[in-house]
């Protein structure tokens, strides 16, 4: 038993050795080369993007893949989000980021209640200026948008229109400050003719145009001055000048006239009518002298006359000198002219035969 037992531990060692060399043994390769692996060719896609570029590169025989990029956003006319330009690349449709240049709207240092958002256009795009804007305290009005802070650029009006250009626009709000300030007009203690011009109300920065001169009977009106002794700043009427933050008042500068002459004597057109006929008409005119129109009596350099006939059965005159011979007689023709000195009257004799 021992010796069979003896004799199995010796083959089984056999076959181990046998198991070990054949395991070890290295066969040679085979003289035919195996073809080598192909190169597989790679095409490259390219997106622009907001900071510039991206790309990718994929196998030419494969199914183009996009990558994951996020979608930029744009601000649409309206104020909602809305995505960038679709275009197509290599025939993928994606988003993509086009050359534009964004329109600010700055509120310029004052506080606000709503302010537009900035918008993106491309050059050559017409923009269409947004809404003005309304101060939160109401101690400023809204006067228009500007390319410059200080209101020396461009100006442009909500609902106005400009081209894009190839740049960034900043467009700032220009305000003009709240509470209106009066422009007074003083006669400046002259006796006038007619009534002194209203008080007119003009915001900080608005252009005040000075109204017309007054009239006096016994002073010459020179000019408006911003003081009663004539010391001030003058402005003629029609002037104009940029209102400051406070009340102006306004006097009227006056010069005396040298004393008019009173009427003297009226020359008629006509000499006393002494063979008018039933019937027949003449238009009187007449000639004061001096004829210095600053004695009449309205200061507007019209004569104000009323015409009277002492028999209207004989001859009647009305309001535009136009004598009519009624019936034989005779008849007193009054001309009165109103003047500073009171009326004046002259008389001529009518008579119908």
């Amino acid at each position: 038993m021992k010796n069979h037992l003896k004799r199995f531990v010796k083959v089984l060692s056999y076959i181990c050795i046998l198991t070990i060399i054949t395991t070890a043994v290295v066969f040679p390769a085979s003289a035919e080369p195996k073809p080598p692996i192909p190169e597989i060719p790679f095409v490259t896609h390219t997106i622009p993007t907001l900071g510039g570029s991206h790309s990718w590169e994929v196998p030419i025989s494969s199914t183009p893949v996009i990558p994951k990029i996020d979608v930029m956003y744009l601000v649409d006319r309206t104020g909602s989000m809305a995505p960038a330009h679709t275009t197509l690349v290599d025939g993928l449709s994606m988003y993509t980021m086009e050359a534009a240049n964004w329109v600010h709207y700055d509120k310029n240092f004052v506080h606000v209640i709503w302010a537009p958002t900035p918008v993106l256009y491309d050059e050559g795009e017409t923009v269409i200026v947004e809404p003005g804007l309304i101060s939160i305290d109401g101690d400023y009005n809204f006067v228009h948008w500007n390319t410059k802070p200080d209101g020396s650029g461009t100006a442009y009006n909500p609902g106005d229109t400009f081209i894009m250009p190839d740049e960034e626009v900043n467009l700032y709000a220009i305000w003009r400050k709240n509470g209106p300030n009066r422009v007074i007009y003083d006669k400046n203690l002259v006796d006038i003719i007619g009534t002194v011009p209203a008080a007119v109300s003009y915001f900080e920065g608005e252009t005040v145009t000075v109204e017309p001169g007054l009239t006096s009977i016994d002073y010459n009106f020179v000019y408006w001055n911003t003081r009663a002794d004539g010391l001030g700043t003058s402005y003629n009427p029609g002037d104009t000048f940029t209102m400051p933050d406070g009340e102006v008042i306004l006097y009227a500068i006056w010069r005396a006239k040298a004393a008019p002459e009173r009427i003297a004597k009226v020359t008629f057109n006509t000499p006393a009518l002494t063979a008018l006929r039933r019937g027949e008409e003449r238009v009187v005119t007449f000639t004061p002298s001096p004829n210095d129109s600053s004695i009449l009596l309205d200061g507007s350099g019209k004569y104000m006359v009323t015409w009277t006939s002492s028999n209207t059965s004989v001859a009647t005159i009305d309001e535009d000198g136009r004598l009519i011979a009624v019936g034989i007689g005779n008849a007193a023709i009054t001309l009165t002219i109103e003047t500073v000195y009171g009326p004046f009257t002259a008389v001529f004799m009518v008579r119908v035969g």
